[in-house]
């Protein structure tokens, strides 16, 4: 869950709780989750966080701004000619029923999020070898290892239950993610869900990826599709030679010119239930070896309101 409030510049504060099922406790540390931050935006708007839109307008962005990483986010959400927010819509997602309205998310200046660095491991290399695989360590967003599915033993036809039951590749995973966990300057990562790791190979065709994302490896959990968290990072080391995600994926997409002498790129991520499309915007045509020009990265999701409702909390015994 997110707790959100307003926050000073017209934008709102955004803390993300994850509750330990099972226990009696709260995660704090997993960072940010790219699904719930969409609905941020919309909930701001609604709830009375932020000044209504103004009149005639067809979108409104919100800025974000993570009080769990200190990244900044841009939420731009589509409105009705009424001004409210608009949820109808015919934007389908992968893995999701239905259509709606679309909402954008861009993280802005996301070099570094959870180390302060975008090659975090070994100088900034981009690509090293841990537990005998080649790996990449990338923070774009999200402290990310990206290892070659082949390397790794991870079967593009298994689903992510049968990889969930294979105990040789969840074991092999966790050990490179703990050790990349060292060089990457966040300690003994056992037993934490930071970094995640991600297993990559050869999409279908140019500028794409097939990617296997894993929750926690020694949970022996596979996400059923990808973090967009985490896609970011995956996209950024995509776009970036010398990685192991860009040696998989080759030539990168053409970039598409934007104002101020910036461009967009797109990567699009194939996984275990269709694709999602990462833009990766740029000062200049191609993203630097340092990620010096690396302006924002985005996708796009949609969302609806489920519930509303008040919990009453005493503040005082938690």
């Amino acid at each position: 869950a997110y707790a959100v409030a307003a926050d000073g510049g017209g934008g709102v504060a955004c803390w993300f709780v994850q509750a330990r099922v099972g226990a009696a406790g709260a995660d704090l540390a997993h960072g940010d989750c790219g699904n719930m931050l969409a609905g941020i935006g919309p909930f701001a708007l609604e709830s009375g966080l932020l000044p209504p839109p103004a009149p005639g307008a067809t979108s409104e962005m919100v800025p974000v701004r993570s009080g769990s990483s200190g990244q900044r986010f841009d939420v731009s959400v589509r409105l009705r000619p009424d001004g409210a927010v608009a949820y109808d819509g015919a934007v389908a997602i992968a893995g999701v029923p239905g259509a709606a309205s679309p909402v954008s998310v861009h993280s802005v200046a996301p070099g570094g999020t959870a180390t302060g660095a975008l090659w975090p491991a070994g100088g900034g290399a981009k690509c090293l070898e841990l537990e005998g695989v080649r790996v990449t360590c990338v923070d774009a967003t999200r402290a990310l290892v990206v290892v070659d599915a082949a390397e790794v033993g991870v079967d593009w036809a298994a689903s992510p239950a049968a990889l969930d039951d294979d105990h040789v590749v969840m074991a092999r995973l966790e050990r490179v993610r703990v050790a990349a966990g060292r060089v990457m300057g966040l300690g003994d990562c056992t037993g934490s869900v930071a970094p995640k790791i991600c297993a990559a190979g050869p999409g279908p065709e140019a500028g794409t990826l097939r990617v296997r994302y894993f929750v926690a490896p020694f949970r022996h959990s596979t996400h059923p599709t990808v973090a967009m968290t985490a896609a970011q990072a995956l996209a950024v080391a995509a776009l970036t030679p010398g990685t192991v995600a860009h040696g998989l994926m080759g030539d990168s997409p053409p970039a598409t010119p934007l104002d101020g002498g910036a461009f967009r790129h797109e990567v699009r991520l194939c996984h275990a239930s269709g694709i999602v499309a990462i833009t990766v915007d740029t000062q200049g045509r191609d993203l630097a070896a340092d990620g010096s020009n690396l302006l924002r990265t985005g996708y796009v999701r949609t969302v609806r309101p489920i519930l509303r409702g008040e919990l009453l909390l005493d503040l005082g015994n938690l």
